[in-house]
């Protein structure tokens, strides 16, 4: 049985109100009780207590739900899929109702970048920043952060994928931002994602066009994960060169072709290097 915040705020303070009445009844009357040398008003002492209980059964009854979070409802200890939000002030009927379980609903980004061929055939990446609102504790508790971020990510490459598919090259170059929140909540509505209580902002931030040419050079940093270690040996095997021939020598080594092999390198014995190949 559900019981949203404002019906468990009359519930609980009916059922104060009974109690404490009960209590007022039951000591209430004529007279006084006598404490020694000290005389109480019944009236007064019914008065007193039933306003005790009223107070103790308000702190029992008093839920804390801190902000950015959201609680989850159970009723005789079942969960019944009522959220509550945050808030100062609630008050839950226990131990019939009670909160089970309170979930950070705090917002949270993620950056993403995919890369896919255009309809003409341009191989383009995008990157982009995602925000993820938590608005159901219910489906945030089926899943960690971390899992939900992981498949965040995963989902918003492939409508970043798609966007560079049917989108021509000249409308990614010529805008770069662009926003993917609706082309997300489409691309991904068959895999029924707000069953886990999140709603996602997807943006592009920047495009990319990719050259064959560039990725082999990528390709052949990636095989050389020493590069300080290769220079410094360079710079004993060559001392007068400096800091941009060594470097330079360190690109024809890994087979990059950079602007600065324009330059003549000298080497230390007097002979000459040029792109990669010694002349004497």
């Amino acid at each position: 049985m559900k019981l949203s915040p404002t019906a468990s705020h009359v519930v609980v303070l009916l059922t104060g109100f009974i109690v404490a009445s009960s209590v007022y009844l039951l000591l209430a009357g004529e007279g006084y009780y006598s404490f020694g040398p000290v005389h109480v008003y019944r009236n007064g002492l019914a008065a007193a207590l039933a306003l005790v209980v009223f107070g103790l059964l308000g702190r029992y009854w008093h839920v804390s739900i801190e902000p950015n979070t959201q609680g989850i409802q159970v009723f005789l200890g079942t969960q019944n899929g009522e959220v509550w939000n945050e808030g100062s002030f609630h008050f839950i009927p226990r131990p019939v109702w009670d909160i089970w379980k309170s979930m950070s609903v705090e917002h949270f980004v993620f950056t993403v970048a995919a890369q896919n061929r255009t309809s003409e055939g341009h191989q383009m990446m995008v990157l982009a920043t995602g925000r993820a609102i938590p608005t159901d504790a219910y489906g945030l508790a089926k899943v960690s952060r971390e899992d939900l971020t992981t498949q965040l990510i995963g989902l918003s490459m492939q409508t970043i994928g798609a966007y560079i598919n049917r989108e021509p090259r000249a409308n990614l170059l010529s805008f770069p931002a662009y926003n993917l929140s609706e082309w997300f909540v489409y691309d991904h509505l068959h895999h029924d994602f707000n069953t886990y209580g999140v709603r996602v902002s997807l943006s592009t931030t920047k495009v990319v066009e990719i050259n064959p040419k560039t990725m082999e050079q990528f390709d052949a940093l990636a095989r050389t994960k020493d590069m300080d270690a290769i220079v410094q040996t360079l710079k004993v095997s060559f001392p007068e060169t400096s800091d941009i021939e060594r470097y330079a020598i360190y690109a024809t080594m890994v087979g990059i072709k950079p602007t600065v092999m324009t330059h003549i390198i000298k080497g230390g014995n007097g002979n000459i290097i040029l792109d990669g190949h010694q002349d004497t």
